[in-house]
């Protein structure tokens, strides 16, 4: 294996998938066999052995002038000189490179000056023709230069282009061309390379090279393929000159991992260059004829074999006046989106010498941009000799977008919903409004209207309603309902007792458990009392032992007096009899005093707690580097309590491998509403140079202020509470000692009678 820096960093696999190093065991390089890069020229480099021979044919030009830097990476893939500790590795060590420059220096390419550098090529000792260039469409002087080329013996090598099509371009397409595809490191075609009829093998779309500025870059594509199988057809002749182009051909071929089986998606596979070189060194002594698998002809869907060899190979091409070549520059069909200006990107015109003709180009047609529909732009020129070229460029318009329905803003009230406030209490009604937000993320809180009121002194429920505009003309609303809720006064039963007894004349019975719950009236009903009989009635307070009150029955009947709260006894003596008498007594107890309630809790104007995370947000790490701390997050109630220590942190990154983690902060309040803050913490990995890309952003605590978003001051609310609870007890002691006073336990005397 080189010792390359990048073969190392990352080269490594793409040569095992070429069974590279298999191959570099038989020979590592040649410079027997020259290889011509048609293309943007080739700059110097150190990782490159410098150009032999060189050609622009462009007038005025320097083959070593490369200034789109095509050329240079090209060159690079074929023939980076390997295993010199330095950059990367090319197929071929010690590559002999002809520079063949065939563009403009404006970076333009014709097809004359293609046909040019072909030509100029073959004649001048290059047997392995290398472009990594594509046409749309065939044309006869550079079909003229590449019989010419072949016919002279050389192996020409193409690239099948980049837009991923069922379809292989110019030269590639060529029966006499070797036509390359791209394809990934597991032998699969990456998705932008054609392919189809006319593809014959695939090389890799991704490879290590160097690039004109002098430095090194992994670079994509067909071009980037097609000079692996330029510099492996090196090795092949410097193994075996003897070998004609068609064999050399049909060895990448059958060495290639398709084993002779074809399909139209890499041809007949990706190359294997240790295979290849050693199918090469068994022809050596003799050159034996290789056959290779055949496949239908290009016309016939799928690639073709090679055509025999004509007999007679002239020595230079017969010249044949061909059409004028336009060129367009940028894309030859674009969609543009309705109103969108169109742009002429430009085109270039030459004819069969090379002179400049796109000053005469006609454009006829015309882009209506407001209108949907596929235009056609026409460009027409004729030369000297009035043979003439036409090419179109297609511009498709799309129907206008219809715009997006009006979109409500989104309105969210503050605070509790509802709110349930008592009518006797002092907690105050304060409006705390809602929080409303565009759909654009404008903050339209401030233009909350609200429609209806709160009577605080006033039973009943109050319906308020929130709304808003938004920048669309769409109203949303949201509601509040606030019960003022009425007290209601409840009474326990009064106590009754069923008393009944009997007795002889002087008798006496004394029925105990009596007891009043509260200060007021007796109600005493004898129920029963036989004829001509007196009874008496006396009622003992059980803790002094003296009697409340006296009173003497000879009828039923209801009397009613004025007793304390206390546990009393009933002496009932039987005055007058004859014989063993029976009665009867009720007692009804005074009744208890009103209890005021309420049917549910007050719910006050609570709303979300607020949380932020403390520190750097988001942190940055390296592996390896800094340690992660959490710091936590910083929570207050809606009320403004501290719930930092009641803060749930969800989630923790792993320092040790490079990605992108989310903690999250959760936190609930007094009104059982939860608020979650996230935080990002990005752990970096260093790039191939061991260079992270982005600094430290360490863990430093950063200010928090936690804004609440209550609009009242709620310290003065709970002062306010406290002093109203603390009133109505003062009132309800005031009562109590002066009802005690109005009622003295000396009542009008129990042994009067009463009326």
């Amino acid at each position: 294996m080189p010792n390359d820096q990048y073969y190392k960093l990352g080269q490594t696999a793409a040569g095992n998938a070429l069974n590279a190093p298999l191959g570099w065991d038989i020979i590592k390089g040649s410079d027997s066999v020259a290889i011509a890069v048609i293309d943007s020229g080739i700059a110097s480099h150190a990782d490159l052995a410098p150009v032999r021979n060189g050609y622009s044919a462009v007038s005025g030009l320097s083959h070593s002038n490369d200034k789109i830097g095509h050329g240079t990476q090209v060159a690079g893939v074929m023939g980076a000189i390997g295993d010199n500790i330095i950059g990367c590795a090319g197929i071929n060590w010690n590559a002999n490179i002809m520079s063949v420059k065939i563009d403009d220096a404006n970076g333009q390419i014709t097809v004359a000056s293609v046909a040019n550098g072909i030509t100029w090529a073959a004649n001048n000792g290059a047997k392995i023709l290398s472009l990594s260039l594509v046409f749309a469409s065939d044309n006869a002087t550079l079909k003229n230069a590449i019989d010419y080329a072949y016919k002279k013996g050389c192996l020409i090598i193409a690239a099948t282009g980049n837009d991923g099509v069922n379809g292989v371009k110019y030269p590639a397409r060529y029966d006499n061309v070797l036509a390359v595809g791209a394809a990934t490191n597991a032998k699969v075609r990456n998705t932008y390379s054609n392919y189809g009829a006319g593809l014959n093998v695939s090389a890799l779309g991704t490879y290590y090279t160097v690039t004109s500025a002098g430095s090194f870059t992994n670079a994509t594509g067909t071009s980037i393929a097609t000079p692996q199988v330029s510099g492996l057809a090196s090795l092949v002749w410097a193994i075996n000159p003897n070998l004609t182009n068609d064999q050399v051909f049909e060895l990448i071929i059958k060495g290639a991992s398709g084993n002779g089986t074809y399909n139209n998606e890499t041809g007949y596979g990706v190359i294997d260059i240790g295979k290849t070189l050693s199918l090469a060194q068994a022809t050596v002594g003799g050159a034996p004829s290789v056959t290779a698998p055949t496949a239908p002809a290009a016309g016939a869907g799928t690639s073709q074999p090679k055509p025999d060899p004509e007999p007679v190979v002239p020595e230079t091409p017969q010249e044949v006046r061909t059409p004028p070549v336009i060129t367009l520059k940028g894309f030859t069909s674009m969609t543009l989106e309705n109103g969108q200006a169109y742009i002429e990107t430009g085109f270039t015109a030459t004819d069969c010498k090379n002179v400049d003709l796109t000053s005469s180009v006609k454009v006829t047609g015309s882009v209506d941009i407001w209108k949907a529909g596929l235009y056609t732009l026409t460009y027409e020129v004729a030369d000297s000799a009035g043979l003439t070229a036409k090419v179109t460029r297609s511009v498709t318009v799309k129907a206008p977008v219809p715009p997006p329905p009006p979109q409500a803003p989104k309105i969210t009230i503050i605070g509790s919903n509802p709110i349930v406030l008592y009518q006797t209490s002092s907690t105050p009604y304060k409006e705390q409004s809602a929080r409303a937000i565009d759909y654009d993320g404008t903050d339209l809180s401030s233009q909350v209207k609200i429609t209806g009121s709160v009577n605080r002194t006033t039973a009943g429920t109050y319906k308020l309603t929130y709304s808003i505009t938004g920048k669309d003309g769409v109203t949303a609303t949201a509601t509040r309902d606030v019960r003022i809720l009425a007290p209601t006064e409840k009474k326990d039963p009064r106590t009754k007792y069923g008393l009944s007894g009997q007795a002889k004349q002087g008798g006496k019975v004394t029925h105990t458990g009596i007891t009043s719950s509260e200060l007021g009236f007796l109600d005493l009903s004898v129920t029963t009392i036989d004829k001509n009989m007196t009874i008496s009635a006396q009622l003992i307070d059980t803790a002094t032992k003296k009697a409340v009150l006296t009173d003497t029955f000879t009828a039923v009947g209801t009397k009613q007096y004025r007793i304390d709260k206390g546990k009393y006894d009933l002496v009932v003596t039987v005055d007058k009899a004859s014989g063993n008498v029976k009665y009867g007594i009720d007692l009804l107890m005074p009744e208890t005093a009103a209890v005021t309630i309420y049917d549910s809790p007050e719910v006050p104007l609570a709303g979300l707690p607020m949380i932020a995370p403390i520190g750097s947000n988001p942190i940055i790490l390296h592996v390896g580097g800094t340690p992660y701390t959490e710091q936590g997050a910083r929570a207050q109630d809606f009320m403004g309590d501290d719930l930092s220590d009641q803060v749930v942190v969800e989630g923790t990154p792993d320092t040790s491998k490079a990605g992108s983690y989310t903690i999250t902060y959760k936190v609930e309040g007094a009104s059982g509403k939860e608020a979650v803050a996230t935080r990002e913490v990005r752990v970096l990995a260093p790039n191939i140079f061991g260079v992270f890309e982005e600094e430290e952003v360490p863990l430093a605590p950063a200010p928090t202020t936690i804004t609440v978003e209550a609009p009242i001051n709620n310290t003065l609310m709970y002062l306010a509470i406290i002093e109203g609870i603390a009133l109505i007890g003062l009132v309800a002691c005031l009562f109590f000692v002066l009802r005690k006073r109005a009622n003295p336990m000396d009542t009008p005397s129990i042994d009067k009678k009463n009326e």
